[in-house]
């Protein structure tokens, strides 16, 4: 049993001492700051990509609703059948095509809508498109109820809470989030130290 102890103990400071043990303890988290770093440099450069959308819309509605942003640029098509639309994105390597068929209301024409892309869209084109359908829907039901368009405009304001302390602090925006995420970075390095730590002494 003595044996078993001074095996053990031999081997624990064998490795421990280790040089490759002591470089991965601190180059470890590191690498993994650094993935993390990378993975969030790729996404901003996808994301700031000017996505080029043609439109083909085959109704009375939402002519001048697809208006170009920095991120994303809308072609209309016009006089063209679907399927000279899809032949045409595809040759111009556009990212896709937005489709409105005909209906005679706004809400019909967003039900039938389509968009054709490549390949899975980005859910930030997604979420695009079904905000410009959203706020026109949104429009078209005050109208429906009576609502002017400026009574509207002067509806659809934001509104933010202020919040300060009992002393009179102003607080910031966002702090306790960015607080979450600094608490749960660290806690994820701690977790790496132990599987690591632990991966060596086994």
């Amino acid at each position: 049993m003595n044996k078993l102890g001074l095996i053990i103990k031999r081997e624990y400071l064998a490795k421990v001492r280790n040089k490759s043990f002591v470089i991965m303890t601190f180059l470890s988290p590191v690498l993994m700051v650094g993935m993390i770093v990378l993975i969030a440099y790729l996404t901003e450069i996808n994301d700031r990509e000017v996505r080029v959308l043609g439109v083909l819309n085959e109704s009375v509605y939402y002519s001048k609703d697809f208006t170009s942003t920095e991120s994303m640029s809308f072609v209309q098509f016009e006089d063209v059948t679907l399927e000279q639309a899809k032949d045409s994105v595809i040759s111009q390597n556009f990212y896709g095509l937005l489709y409105l068929p005909g209906g005679g209301s706004p809400e019909e024409v967003a039900r039938g809508a389509l968009l054709y892309t490549k390949e899975a869209p980005n859910s930030g084109v997604v979420d695009r498109i079904d905000l410009i359908f959203m706020d026109r829907l949104r429009q078209q039901r005050l109208l429906d109820l009576g609502v002017t368009p400026a009574e509207f405009a002067s509806i659809d304001t934001d509104f933010q809470l202020k919040t300060e302390t009992f002393e009179g602090e102003r607080n910031l925006k966002g702090l306790n989030e960015l607080k979450a995420f600094i608490g749960g970075g660290f806690g994820y390095l701690i977790m790496m130290f132990i599987i690591i730590y632990g991966g060596f002494v086994m």
